[in-house]
């Protein structure tokens, strides 16, 4: 079996595939729960 050449995903080549205002959105989506939580 050949391995997988590529690495894995770090957080930041993860949070690159978002714009700063997903992020946000995301941020902002987070908090929320946590506070249902």
């Amino acid at each position: 079996m050949i391995p997988n050449p590529t690495p894995p995903p770090d957080l930041t080549s993860f949070f690159n595939r978002f714009s700063n205002e997903e992020l946000h959105q995301i941020g902002l989506a987070l908090i929320q729960q946590s506070q249902h939580s």
